[in-house]
């Protein structure tokens, strides 16, 4: 049995480069439609008639969704598999997606905003992960440079591309366009991430990620007061 167990093992890391690349990209894909909205501010204000305060709030709630989230990665490691949440972190995006090409109001932006962060609060640290529990030792640091400058490019890229889809068609574009691809990414990661470590029932620790939750909110919140 333990023999089996090893060559099923083996044979999930034979391939690690492609299930990364799969990983980063949608990681790429968060952090892209993240910095893309930073250049519609304005657009925004005058569509939605809400002040600068209120609608930075569609980057600044992103990020912050994505912080809570990154807290518990730990956690999610070890109680779901690889796959479950590469398909959370897909759904949640592409929920987000709909949720802001359709927004009729600010709040219905912001909220799928804030679902659409669930994204990168999970690829993020899943990516990491799969890195350590597949890749070999001496070439580690590789793999990590590779799959972080997947992700690096997206900040760089997000303001030229919103400014570009927001110039020549619409804000709403942003989403419509990265929908498709994450559709892409979605069945790719269905069929080829596997997993490489046991997964455990623990037991969450709530009372602590509330209190943290609510002192990383109210920091936030006084700070833009």
């Amino acid at each position: 049995m333990a023999e089996t167990q090893t060559t099923i093992q083996d044979e999930n890391k034979k391939h690690p480069f492609f299930v990364i690349s799969i990983i980063s990209l949608m990681t790429f894909m968060g952090v892209l439609t993240e910095t893309s909205m930073n250049v519609t501010f304005p657009t925004l204000m005058k569509q939605f008639h809400v002040s600068l305060t209120t609608v930075q709030w569609v980057t600044t709630g992103y990020l912050l969704t994505v912080a809570l989230l990154m807290l518990a990665s730990a956690f999610l490691k070890r109680r779901f598999t690889n796959k479950q949440l590469f398909v959370c972190a897909a759904l949640l995006f592409m929920t987000g997606d709909i949720l802001g090409g359709i927004a009729t109001s600010y709040w219905v932006l912001l909220l799928g905003r804030l679902i659409q962060a669930g994204c990168v609060g999970l690829t993020g640290p899943l990516m990491v992960n799969i890195i350590m529990d597949t890749v070999p030792a001496t070439k580690f640091g590789t793999y990590m440079g590779m799959a972080n400058l997947i992700i690096l490019i997206a900040p760089a890229l997000g303001p030229t591309f919103g400014g570009t889809v927001a110039y020549f068609a619409s804000w709403r574009m942003i989403f419509w366009i990265t929908l498709p691809i994450t559709a892409l990414l979605l069945i790719l990661g269905v069929f080829k991430i596997k997993q490489y470590s046991p997964t455990r029932k623990y037991e969450f620790d709530w009372l602590r990620f509330a209190l943290l939750s609510v002192t990383l909110t109210s920091l936030i919140m006084g700070l833009n007061i």
